[in-house]
């Protein structure tokens, strides 16, 4: 299958139409052929057996257990079709979507219902490049300095079930030294599981632009979500639909 290089993603705006959804997995959904595609580009990856619409999964390999919404609607008259985490759309509602055009129609990358501004994404692309990367600092540093408070604890039992008390000077330099050893650590996890990522945060960051949200790599919607949380909202909300204003 041929893939050609599609312009930059553009915020279309209408009434959905002829709506259908199914759930589908990376693995459902895209050939080898599409895979090694998207290997080469990390730019798009055709959708098997849809027409050569193409959807930018940007070599997400070591995400093949993920599932979403493959959508497909009518808006304006063209077809979009777009994977999303969660669809929760209907026809009637009036929308807006990030998308690409494709040989035939659009590929979309995310969808907002203009009325309440809740909002899906393709997935793993719901936190800005700098945002993923102060969420997965946060996580990493919290655990390592649960682990090192631990240690400290255990190790000045043991000290002062042994009467050493005279050491307190060498255990507070050691104390001092393994906490920045371990911080290191944390901050080099972060960054490892961050790069796990890099293929989708340029995706994330021109979702966010093309929305015309300010400073696309600092955006985090589940952070927004839990901030803008409504009463009626389902348990998805922060975690696979979003909202978030400015």
């Amino acid at each position: 299958m041929e893939n050609k290089q599609t312009a930059a993603p553009v915020l279309l705006r209408g009434i959905i139409t002829e709506m259908t959804k199914c759930r589908a997995s990376y693995e459902t959904i895209f050939t080898e052929e599409d895979k090694q595609a998207m290997e080469r580009t990390a730019v798009v990856a055709a959708l098997a057996g849809l027409n050569d619409i193409a959807l930018n999964l940007s070599a997400s390999t070591e995400f093949t257990d993920t599932v979403g919404d493959l959508v497909t609607l009518q808006l304006n008259g063209e077809e979009i079709r777009a994977w999303l985490w969660l669809s929760v759309f209907e026809n009637g509602d009036e929308v807006e979507v990030v998308a690409e055009r494709a040989e035939a129609g659009w590929m979309g990358y995310a969808i907002r219902r203009c009325s309440d501004g809740i909002l899906s994404v393709h997935p793993h692309c719901e936190r800005g490049s700098r945002a993923l990367f102060k969420f997965f600092m946060k996580i990493s540093m919290l655990f390592w300095s649960g682990c090192a408070l631990v240690t400290m604890l255990v190790v000045t039992a043991m000290v002062m079930f042994g009467g050493a008390f005279n050491q307190w000077k060498m255990m507070a330099e050691v104390y001092l030294v393994g906490g920045l050893a371990l911080e290191m650590v944390a901050l080099f996890i972060a960054f490892r599981v961050w790069l796990r990522f890099k293929k989708q945060l340029p995706m994330a960051n021109r979702i966010f632009a093309t929305f015309g949200w300010k400073h696309p790599s600092n955006v985090d919607l589940p952070k927004a979500s839990k901030r803008l949380r409504q009463p009626e909202d389902t348990w998805q909300m922060g975690k696979l639909i979003f909202r978030y204003n400015e």
